[in-house]
């Protein structure tokens, strides 16, 4: 029976493993409800989405996703992977799905050359007035495509004579354009089965098109061995050989006609010519002849600015096309490079409004992405710097966001392992961002960032060199690795002797006053200093008085010295004059009060303005040292706790945390309580440095 009980408990545990490293569970995802899941940006990682050994009934990517490689592994979709808007890439291994989805405008997949869905047939839907563009660089079986009413999409193709198309479901005004991804991509085939608006760029070996599709219209572009036109559809073929070359004809004498007009005298639109005359824009020579160009020549030369025709624009757009179809992921900073150069001399002929017509968005976003991803790879590559100030720097400003991950060296044993702790983004623009609270917060130790930005380029390391998280030391308490506790107490009074040996170097009382033992801390006059803690800026300094008689009163005098009609349960924090914050931090009457962000004085600090106590008022309870001037049980408590929070210094004994009240610390209860026999009024005289027989006179004063 116990081995049985051992199985299962192993076997448990093995069930939960399995939950903690699987790349995308239900805690990581948006909704994963069993049937659909559903991936947002909080579930990208790197630039990738990673699902493994999964099965669907639909997977919806948002539109928040924008850019990302989503890489499916052994997962089955019974319906279909729906895109919004955005540019993603699709990677597939022992994966099926029902369908491809664009959902939104601006829908942009790319299936990944190497993926399994390369060698399956595929359903495209292309829902409502959805577009976008489908890149199959890969592909070699059918693509039945769904197209909406009003959608718009263009499928890019770069395999040649294996990929098939079939419109399966569509209307008059859907529109589809079938493209070749470089010159020698080619269509095996393609059936038309219902009225579609379809453009082909590509050459094909067969167009079908049916008999319910006799509303379609097909402007072929390209060249197609085979037309069976059933359904008598309008089919715009390419312009025939015959005027092509009439055409080529035309151009070539209009060339020469330009350079006749360049010869002789000057222009009387005010060109001069060198070697022969030169018309200036637009003007006719009085030399002989008028130039339809403009510019001037030098020796009887000419320029042409060129003129294209829309078919001349299109083709350098189809050009473009096909050549920022090869920006995928993991180039090499040359092959990006180059890319970059070959599609800025592509588009230089186009006007701005015809590259902009003619060229999708998506298209021209690519190209822009990777010229600031190379930009920005250039600038990494001069050097992160991670300061002690925790500022994460580069040399001139992002041209796309950067991810600064926060890694901390760790040692295991006789090995030292980096463990990711952290991440930030230094946004496009900027030249820094700061993960000061982020290396605070994951306490002492080594530490150092990498940078990435990764869309088409393969992934470089970029490393800061290392910070030191480091303790700020507490020389003022009696022992290192505690707070300093000033404690005021009766010298008569019988502590343990333990007790009394462990806390002898902090504040010791004498007689009716008190005097300073420590060679660091001093009281007096009403005023508490201490020496200077090294690499500090700043002292919390927290207060906890207690009266054993009246708890209640005192909770409540201490959080609002101005009215005494109010609970002091309900208080969290208040303010006092010179807004120095003082904290509650315990609800149940404990009166615990912190000042923060204390400067050390040579003059020393006014106990009066760290201790809220009450001073006006009529009520019997106002100043309650004067009904209870003889109580024995006070007890008096001061920490102080150095500071640096803009700095890589902390307090690790606090976890490392800038805001935490040490009197919640385990460490510190333990030692929190010391009662002490000093009378309130000699407690308060010697403490605030008040006198008490003018305090007696107040008092009648008051009453």
């Amino acid at each position: 029976m116990k081995k049985k009980g051992r199985n299962t408990i192993i076997w448990i545990l093995i069930c939960c493993l399995m939950l903690v490293v699987s790349p995308v569970d239900a805690a990581a995802a948006k909704k994963d409800t069993g049937n659909t899941l559903t991936l947002t940006d909080k579930n990208v990682k790197n630039g990738k989405i990673t699902i493994k050994n999964k099965n669907y009934k639909e997977i919806v990517v948002k539109k928040s996703v924008k850019n990302a490689e989503i890489s499916l592994s052994n997962v089955k979709v019974s319906g279909s992977v729906s895109f919004e808007k955005g540019d993603y890439t699709l990677k597939t291994a022992k994966t099926s799905v029902g369908s491809l989805s664009m959902v939104q405008k601006g829908s942009n997949i790319t299936l990944d050359k190497k993926s399994d869905l390369n060698q399956k047939k595929l359903v495209v839907k292309v829902k409502g007035s959805a577009t976008g563009e489908l890149e199959l660089p890969g592909y070699t079986k059918k693509v039945d495509f769904e197209l909406g009413q009003k959608s718009d999409v263009s499928l890019l193709i770069g395999t040649e004579n294996k990929a098939q198309v079939v419109v399966k479901k569509s209307y008059t005004t859907s529109k589809l354009t079938v493209a070749g991804m470089d010159e020698s991509a080619k269509l095996k085939s393609m059936e038309i089965e219902k009225p579609v608006m379809a453009t082909v760029e590509v050459d094909l070996g067969t167009l079908k098109v049916a008999k319910t599709a006799k509303k379609a219209v097909i402007i072929l572009n390209s060249e197609a061995n085979k037309i069976q036109n059933t359904g008598e559809a309008e089919i715009k073929q390419k312009e025939k050989e015959e005027e092509k070359k009439e055409e080529t004809k035309k151009e070539e004498e209009k060339k020469e006609e330009n350079k006749n007009t360049a010869g002789g005298g000057s222009s009387s639109g005010g060109g001069s010519s060198s070697g022969g005359g030169s018309s200036s824009s637009g003007g006719s020579s009085s030399g002989g002849g008028s130039s339809s160009s403009g510019g001037s020549s030098s020796g009887g030369g000419d320029y042409n600015v060129p003129v294209f025709s829309e078919k001349e624009k299109q083709a350098i757009a189809d050009s473009f096309k096909a050549k920022a179809a090869k920006i995928v992921q993991n180039l090499t900073y040359e092959e990006g490079k180059g890319l970059a150069q070959e599609l800025d001399n592509i588009k230089k002929p186009l006007a701005e409004e015809d590259f902009k017509r003619l060229v999708k968005e998506n298209e021209r976003n690519k190209h822009e992405v990777l010229k600031k991803e190379l930009k920005t790879l250039e600038v990494l590559r001069r050097g992160v710097e991670l300061n002690d100030k925790g500022i994460v720097s580069i040399k001139e400003a992002a041209a796309l966001d950067i991810t600064c991950t926060l890694i901390k060296k760790e040692n295991n044993g006789e090995n030292v392992e980096e463990k990711k702790k952290d991440e930030k983004v230094l946004k496009a623009g900027d030249k820094d961002v700061s993960m000061l609270k982020e290396l605070r917060r994951n306490g002492l130790g080594e530490y150092f960032v990498k940078a990435e930005c990764t869309h088409y380029l393969k992934a470089e390391n970029f490393n800061s060199k290392e910070q030191t998280v480091k303790e700020l030391e507490n020389p003022l308490g009696t022992n290192p690795d505690e707070t300093l506790r000033i404690v005021a107490r009766d010298t008569d009074f019988k502590l343990q002797p333990q007790v009394l040996e462990k806390f002898k170097q902090a504040v010791t009382v004498s007689g009716a006053g008190i005097s300073n033992q420590s060679n660091t801390i001093t009281i007096k006059d009403g005023k508490l200093s201490w020496k200077p803690v090294k690499n500090a800026t700043t002292y919390d300094i927290y207060g906890d008085v207690t009266f054993d008689s009246k708890e209640g009163y005192l909770g409540k005098f201490y959080l609002d010295k101005e009215d005494d009609g109010n609970n002091e349960i309900n208080y969290k924090s208040i303010t006092v004059e010179n807004h120095r914050s003082i904290f509650d931090a315990d609800p149940d009457f404990s009166r615990v009060l912190c000042a923060t962000g204390i400067k050390n004085s040579e003059e020393g600090i006014p106990l009066s303005e760290l201790i809220v106590f009450p001073n006006k008022g009529n009520s019997a309870l106002v100043n309650p040292w004067y009904t209870y001037a003889n109580v024995s049980g006070v007890t008096v408590r001061f920490l102080i706790v150095p500071r640096n929070t803009d700095s890589l210094y902390i307090n690790s004994n606090l976890s490392g945390k800038d805001r935490l009240s040490p009197l919640q610390e385990e460490k510190v209860k333990a030692h929190s309580v010391f009662i002490s026999d000093i009378p309130i009024k000699d407690f308060f005289s010697c403490i605030f440095g008040e006198n008490i027989e003018t305090l007696e006179k107040e008092k009648k004063t008051i009453n």
